[in-house]
């Protein structure tokens, strides 16, 4: 990506599907990722969890992904394991870990993976018409219901 984040931004925004699967990150890309797992859905092995939901409803989304697999969880385990994939969690295992600088990944400090856990980090830095263009783009190429749920997960909302 350039440097230049308005620059990225409309790269993102407007390059075209490459074949470098979903690591080309445009919009084009996520939206094909997209489609293709929703024409599977119907096989009854692919199940969408969305970012949104897990930072929601973490023990709720581990315990929809137990049923889904025929696990049964305790409470307490189920406390448990949603304690230790939050992002606070995660990244203080990193922080600990021999293993956490690489000059082989991208993230040369592996606790950067985890930076923050949050979203909207965009906002403040586009303007109203990158947001427009954005619109338009998605909108052209998703009906409303599946746009809403790849922004805000199963509540459909912000």
């Amino acid at each position: 990506f350039p440097g230049d984040e308005r620059a990225g931004f409309h790269r993102f925004l407007e390059a075209p599907l490459g074949d470098s699967g979903t690591d080309d990150l445009t919009v084009a890309s996520i939206v094909h990722h997209y489609q293709r797992a929703k024409e599977r859905a119907e096989n009854g092995n692919v199940h969408f969890f969305h970012y949104a939901d897990l930072t929601r409803d973490l023990a709720g989304q581990i315990d929809r992904m137990a049923h889904l697999l025929g696990i049964s969880i305790s409470p307490q385990t189920l406390a448990e394991l949603a304690d230790a994939n939050t992002f606070s969690s995660m990244r203080k295992v990193v922080e600990e870990s021999d293993a956490r600088f690489s000059e082989s990944s991208p993230f040369h400090d592996q606790a950067d993976f985890f930076a923050s856990g949050t979203s909207n980090k965009w906002e403040g830095r586009l303007e109203a018409g990158d947001l427009a263009a954005y619109d338009a783009k998605i909108s052209a190429l998703l009906p409303k219901v599946d746009i809403n749920w790849l922004h805000w997960g199963g509540t459909g909302a912000a």
